[in-house]
């Protein structure tokens, strides 16, 4: 029996965004998505929100980032 670990590869950096793997990119590891200076976290309304962190699946694939938006604007 052979054990495949799943590996999501690097991501596409979200637009106005930088993404960091502190632990690598295997199934479980975990990635900072974090906003460019004036951006914060998509879909919130906290100004102070401009990262989060997104999962490796075990599909190989990475969770799906919210991206960022402007301070002060918030998507509908």
């Amino acid at each position: 029996m052979h054990l495949f670990i799943s590996d999501c590869g690097s991501l596409t950096y979200p637009n106005d965004s930088t993404v960091e793997f502190p632990n690598g990119t295997a199934y479980t590891s975990i990635a900072r998505v974090k906003c460019s200076e004036g951006y914060r976290i998509g879909n919130q309304s906290n100004n102070s929100m401009t990262a989060e962190f997104i999962e490796c699946t075990s599909a190989g694939l990475w969770q799906v980032p919210n991206g960022c938006d402007l301070k002060g604007r918030l998507e509908l």
